[in-house]
């Protein structure tokens, strides 16, 4: 019955209910939802971006019932306990290179062990 309407007597057919909540409950979930983008490699402004857009309803509803700061510290706590450090990339530093240098030039004293050394 995919293309059909939705069968109330389906024990299988999936149903969205909203359940009311208290704000202990909106911020466990709060925390689940930054816990969970903080663990996939997200930066505090995709995470509160989260939490900013209407569309994410979840993490919208509960900037609402928590207000900015609460939600800006469960961030936080979260980038703290699951974050990853982003690697920063550099150039490396420019370097001048004689117009007469060997492209190859020759390697230079090697030290050959054995496993018994």
């Amino acid at each position: 019955m995919p293309y059909d309407e939705p069968d109330a007597s389906d024990p299988l057919e999936a149903m969205a209910v909203e359940l009311p909540a208290t704000r202990e409950a909106w911020r466990d979930m709060a925390c689940c939802f930054a816990e969970e983008f903080a663990r996939l490699g997200f930066g505090v402004e995709r995470i509160r971006l989260l939490f900013e857009t209407p569309f994410y309803q979840g993490p919208f509803k509960a900037r609402q019932v928590l207000g900015k700061s609460e939600i800006d510290s469960l961030i936080a706590e979260a980038l703290f306990l699951f974050g990853r450090p982003r690697p920063e990339i550099q150039d490396a530093p420019e370097v001048e290179i004689p117009e007469n240098a060997d492209p190859f030039p020759p390697a230079g004293p090697c030290e050959v062990r054995t496993l018994g050394d």
